[in-house]
């Protein structure tokens, strides 16, 4: 080699060196995968795909696809680099946002509300209401042109050799960074030419390389919730080289984490208040007291049934063989069996509205055959239908949050995940899942059973999967998705759907144990992490017995029982009188703030800062802070997204008049949540 190729050889390896450094001390698992790839390599286990090759002729690096035999760069990468250095502007283009596109228009009107708590229509017209205060004065319906004075969040999608990142960086200055690449390959020949460390050095990186889907969306979404009133405008930079999927999954985990699906009006004036409500006189599981121990359903197959559209294709199955099974169904998918004579031997329930569930799950007619079933409902099920419940075999479970120290807490973003977190912790060590689908049935486009109240159908054959993405036209309930299936290589799904796949994964792998069998006998639907495909032909049930029905609720009721209480213990009471004076604290604090006013935006910020320190400085996780934190998502974003402008206008008066309507939202809030506390 000649004397300037020897200096680039070893800036080339002083680089990569610097960057494996940096790695093992900021990414552990990271710097693992690419050490493993080099060891690999080095020893001739793996042929590299892909080479890095300097360009003399054009002074730049390229990767040389050994197998395609082209050059990824097309050896114009000076002229790529610069093109996307170029494109990132301060406006609105090439952004991800967790603001909705119709909360914040000026198109929705006033609504009466008279807080009827078990009306889910009700508490949307509040949450419409409060929101609609900031959006009259603010004038920024979130959907026009709009410079920005600078550029909080930043992700790279995609990286090929990442000569583009530091330059960008400089440019940006952004505190959060995301940086992924489908191809550890890659991502390893990038090392060479790029310094990572320049973007740790003032600002938070978030690496999400070659993972796969359930990975990378948890990856995502801590970077989601760093800074995350800011994610109003996450800015991207994509190579256009196998992003399409990245693309997907973190639209998909944006539209989770926007605090609408079940918002704070909901946490606080329903799941709240009932629980306090109910918490000291109904009897509540306490799982984790006996956790994996419920001899009674541990050692006998559960089938649990939800109502995706393979329930209804196997039905002659099921009728044929339910009795070898403990039955366990959602409130949306016994009515199904019913008419077909089949009685659960246990019903879950999560959902609050009591118009919906009346009408849909709980009608009359269907409670009366239901009175021998065991139920478990969540603490904010509406009174008026547990009521007409037989109340010796009615148990409540804390979902979201407790009120009791030693609780087990389920979350999940529907009743199926958290039924199936508690039948886990249970210790249940054979369960299938039939109706789980979270797909979309390819034979008809339908997302659920027939005759399912809130089924919807897609015209399969006009369905372009792609258009959404890049023109900002995305829709959390419209999309549809390509996952992992079940038994097909991929199916299509919605993002409503993602995130409840997220909340399965996530609850089988915080929860389940080595012995624990199950399986997922979707035939159309999603993969589930935990849950092998089952072919139900292929179960061998010769060798079941039909289950004692009579003698498995007497012995499950004994043992539910024994593990619910309902009462607080008196260390649970001092803790309640604890929280009374800390959120009496937070009222004087709202209270004092709105006579000294404030009259500019940085001054409405630094008390949030202080208010927001407070309340977490009682110690642990509350109810509070969870209702706070998602009213602060949906106002608190859309009041930054507003003052992050390079054209804002009287900014003095409006945020006078924005941080009034603020501080009375917040004394109402903490008013309310004192009101509950003292319930109990």
């Amino acid at each position: 080699m000649s004397s300037a190729e020897e200096k680039l050889q070893e800036s080339l390896v002083e680089t990569y060196f610097s960057n494996l450094q940096f790695l093992k001390e900021y990414d552990y698992e990271l710097y693992k995968k690419v050490d493993n790839l080099s060891i690999a390599i080095n020893s001739g286990l793996y042929k590299e795909k892909y080479s890095l090759e300097f360009i003399k002729e054009k002074g730049e690096f390229d990767i040389y696809d050994n197998i395609q035999k082209v050059y990824l760069y097309d050896k114009k990468a000076k002229y790529i680099n610069q093109k996307w250095l170029d494109g990132i502007k301060l406006d609105k283009n090439f952004f991800f946002s967790s603001l909705s596109k119709v909360l914040y228009g000026n198109d929705s009107e006033y609504s009466e509300v008279t807080l009827d708590y078990e009306s889910a229509e009700e508490l949307q017209s509040l949450f419409i209401n409060n929101l609609k205060a900031f959006s009259d004065v603010l004038q920024d319906d979130t959907l026009g042109d709009k410079e920005f004075k600078k550029i909080e969040k930043f992700t790279f999608v995609g990286t090929l050799l990442g000569r583009h990142i530091p330059k960008i960086h400089e440019k940006v200055q952004a505190k959060n960074y995301f940086v992924c690449e489908n191809n550890l390959e890659i991502f390893r020949l990038s090392l060479f030419v790029t310094s990572y460390v320049v973007l740790a050095q003032n600002s938070n990186v978030r690496f999400a390389i070659m993972e796969n889907d359930i990975d990378f969306m948890y990856k995502y979404q801590i970077f989601i919730e760093d800074n995350m009133y800011e994610n109003y405008y996450i800015k991207f930079s994509t190579t256009d080289f196998n992003v399409l999927n990245m693309f997907n999954l973190m639209v998909s985990v944006i539209y989770k984490k926007t605090g609408i699906s079940f918002d704070y009006t909901r946490v606080l004036h329903n799941l709240f208040k009932i629980a306090t409500e109910k918490i000291n006189k109904e009897k509540v599981l306490i799982v984790k007291r006996n956790e994996y121990m419920f001899e009674s359903i541990k050692n006998k197959p559960v089938l649990f049934i939800a109502a995706g559209p393979s329930l209804e294709l196997n039905m002659k199955w099921l009728q044929k063989n339910h009795k070898k099974f403990v039955i366990v169904a959602i409130g949306a998918s016994y009515k199904k069996l019913l008419a077909h004579d089949i009685i659960p031997d246990v019903i879950s329930t999560i959902d609050s509205s009591y118009k919906d569930l009346s009408r849909y799950q709980f009608t009359d007619e269907d409670i009366l055959k239901i009175q021998n079933t065991i139920v478990l409902a969540s603490l904010n099920s509406p009174v008026k239908i547990c009521e007409k419940l037989n109340k010796d075999l009615l148990f409540y479970f804390e979902n979201y949050l407790s009120l009791k120290e030693n609780s087990s807490i389920y979350t999940g973003y529907s009743v199926a995940e958290l039924t199936i977190s508690i039948l886990t912790h249970m210790g249940v060590k054979e369960l299938y899942l039939l109706g789980t689908d979270l797909a979309i049935n390819p034979d008809t486009g339908e997302t659920h059973m027939s005759n399912y109240h809130n089924s919807k159908k897609t015209d399969l054959e006009n369905f372009d999967n792609s258009e959404f993405l890049l023109s900002g036209k995305s829709s959390f309930k419209e999309d549809l998705v390509s996952v992992k299936g079940n038994f097909r290589e991929e199916v299509l799904t919605t993002r409503v759907f993602i995130a409840s796949i997220t909340s399965y994964n996530e609850a089988i792998r915080n929860l389940k144990q080595e012995n624990q069998k199950f399986f997922n006998l979707c035939q159309n639907g999603a993969y589930l992490e935990g849950f092998n495909p089952q072919k139900i032909e292929d179960i061998e049930l010769s060798s079941y017995k039909e289950v004692d029905k009579k003698e498995f609720q007497k012995e499950f009721l004994l043992e539910l029982n024994e593990s619910s209480e309902n009462s607080l213990t008196a260390n649970e009471k001092n803790l309640l009188v604890e929280e009374i004076f800390h959120v009496s604290k937070l009222i004087k604090m709202i209270e004092l703030q709105k006579e000294i006013r404030v009259s500019s935006y940085s001054e409405f910020r630094e008390f949030f800062l202080k208010f927001e320190k407070e309340m977490y400085s009682i110690g642990r996780e509350t109810y509070l802070q969870q209702i706070l934190t998602k009213y602060f998502q949906v106002t608190n974003t859309y009041i930054n997204y507003h003052f992050n402008s390079k054209k804002v206008k009287n900014e003095s008066s409006k945020i006078k008049e924005v941080s009034s309507i603020w501080f009375n939202q917040m004394e109402g809030h903490l008013k309310y949540y004192l009101k509950y506390l003292n319930n109990i």
